[in-house]
């Protein structure tokens, strides 16, 4: 199975990714849900990335990052 870790807009929520992941039940999927402090506090995706990066921890070995970056 392949996996898929998928990120959303910063105006956005996860549920942007469902028409995918209806089309695409061959993926095991990990969607980060921003915190409101985080998204409150962002002004820049560096912002956000410091907030992914500890939670992936670069032990997430998938087949496909995506992210959505608009909205």
């Amino acid at each position: 199975m392949k996996k898929a870790l998928l990120l959303y807009g910063l105006n956005c929520t996860a549920a942007i990714w469902q028409p995918l992941l209806n089309n695409m039940q061959e993926l095991k999927t990990d969607i980060l849900t921003y915190p409101h402090e985080v998204t409150a506090s962002a002004f820049e995706v560096m912002d956000l990335t410091k907030w992914v990066w500890p939670k992936v921890n670069w032990t997430w070995h998938g087949d496909l990052d995506t992210s959505q970056n608009i909205g």
